[in-house]
């Protein structure tokens, strides 16, 4: 029997009101060449007897392992993958029915190319769906600054199955985990675009972040630090010419501000505070932050602010 041309490898966590609607859109593909890999990382709801119902279609297979966490689940799924490219889908977003044709024929028209493909996407928020900037105001700025500035939607990517062999998603953290890999892919080979939108990624209240994974995620910061610095360390050697120092600051401090802007939405003002600092701290001189924080916060804020950075340089 043939190998599938395409493996997607849908992890999922507790997801019983969605992953029907993902599971359905795979199998409403206009492409048939493909094989569902479905990994579920623990569920305690009703996700499993929902999958299990979908089982009798051969292409779909399910694996169930104790919660490990997002990254193992997409590992384990790409070593049972056995497709020629494989594609990502997370188990509350779906792909619209042209995903799969609008990927293979990108595909042949680069005769096949090992390489990340990747295709636009829309954002579904509160019933409304919203087409993503995509890359069509990126020019050839550099592999950094093509995730500097639009960060790869994971349901987008498609990437041959030969280029996953040696790079997985790193387990060791879980911010930026997805980027992480895209960066390491992207400098062996290249990122090929198609502007057509292929899928639909779903803002819901499930979604979002909370106060207790924001913390999590805060202590990764420095995990994320790291992982720039492994880019100068001349294991990537051919990526040094696009990321500098300022760069990375900038990088991290976008994603702080996104954090604190999750924070005002849960309503948790002193995070709103300390996310938007950390992420000026990232871009500004000492004496600047202070400026700023007497100019636009006042003198009360700028106190806590000062205790911050005396016990963070303590």
């Amino acid at each position: 029997m043939m190998p599938p041309f395409f493996s997607i490898v849908l992890p999922t966590y507790n997801r019983a009101d969605f992953i029907e609607i993902a599971i359905q859109s795979v199998l409403n593909q206009k492409n048939k060449e493909w094989e569902l890999i479905i990994v579920d990382d623990g569920s305690t709801d009703k996700t499993s007897e929902i999958i299990k119902k979908y089982l009798s279609d051969t292409r779909i297979k399910y694996h169930y392992q104790t919660n490990q966490e997002r990254s193992r689940a997409r590992n384990n799924g790409i070593t049972f993958a056995t497709g020629r490219f494989i594609c990502f889908l997370d188990s509350d977003d779906y792909y619209l029915p042209n995903h799969l044709s609008v990927l293979q024929e990108t595909i042949s028209a680069h005769q096949n190319k090992p390489a990340l493909y990747y295709t636009n996407y829309y954002v579904k928020n509160q019933g409304v769906n919203k087409l993503s900037k995509g890359f069509s105001e990126i020019k050839k700025k550099g592999i950094f600054n093509i995730l500097f500035e639009a960060l790869l939607q994971t349901n987008s990517v498609c990437v041959a199955a030969e280029l996953l062999v040696n790079d997985k998603f790193p387990e060791q953290f879980n911010l930026f985990e997805d980027n992480h890999l895209w960066l390491r892919i992207i400098s062996k080979s290249e990122m090929i675009y198609n502007k057509t939108p292929t899928n639909v990624c779903c803002i819901h209240k499930n979604r979002s972040l909370n106060v207790s994974s924001m913390k999590l995620k805060d202590k990764s910061f420095k995990l994320i630090e790291v992982f720039f610095d492994l880019f100068y360390s001349g294991e990537h050697p051919h990526l040094n010419a696009y990321i500098t120092e300022k760069e990375k600051k900038m990088f991290i401090a976008s994603k702080m501000t996104v954090m604190s802007y999750e924070a005002l939405n849960l309503g948790a003002l002193w995070m709103v505070y300390y996310f938007l600092f950390r992420s000026i701290a990232y871009c500004f001189r000492p004496k600047k932050i202070v400026e700023y924080s007497k100019l636009f916060f006042g003198a009360p804020f700028f106190i806590i602010y000062s205790r911050h950075i005396k016990t963070h340089n303590a």
